[in-house]
C-alpha cells in the first residue's frame, strides 16, 4: 500500500488524489491502532497482524509520506 502511494500518477488532483486518500485511510486502519505498519493484517480485523515492528514496511510508509508532503501536501495537511 505504501508503494502504491509512491507510484500514483504525476497529476495533482482528480482520481490520483482520491486514490491516495483511500490508500492513506486503509494504511491508518491497517496499523491496528499502533501507528506502525505491519508485515500483514487480517482484512476483517486490522488489530490482528503479524510483526508488531516491521522496519521495511515502516520505511516504505515513511518514504511515501515524505513524498506526499513534497508533491501533494494538501493530502496530508487539508484542514
Amino acid at each position: 500500500l505504501a508503494v502504491r502511494l509512491l507510484t500514483l500518477g504525476g497529476g495533482h488532483g482528480g482520481d490520483d488524489d482520491d486514490e491516495a486518500r483511500a490508500v492513506l485511510a486503509t494504511l491508518r486502519e491497517a496499523s491496528g491502532g499502533t501507528g506502525l505498519m505491519h508485515e500483514s493484517f487480517w482484512y476483517a480485523d486490522p488489530r490482528r497482524y503479524t510483526r508488531g515492528w516491521f522496519a521495511m514496511a515502516n520505511s516504505a510508509f515513511a518514504e511515501a509520506i515524505l513524498t506526499l508532503a513534497e508533491t501533494r501536501p494538501h493530502l496530508l495537511f487539508e484542514g
